[in-house]
């Protein structure tokens, strides 16, 4: 429990930092709606 009360306050964190870092990979990029557009799009490798 102790473990996923971290993971979301760190995502919350983040969330408040506005850190977005785009992680891409096949699953999460072939389903985005930016992938025309994403110089981080994984779906061109």
């Amino acid at each position: 429990l102790e473990e996923a009360i971290a993971a979301v306050r760190a995502a919350a964190a983040g969330i408040r930092a506005r850190a977005f870092a785009a992680t891409p990979s096949y699953n999460a990029c072939r389903s985005c709606a930016y992938n025309q557009i994403c110089p981080f799009t994984a779906t061109r490798e």
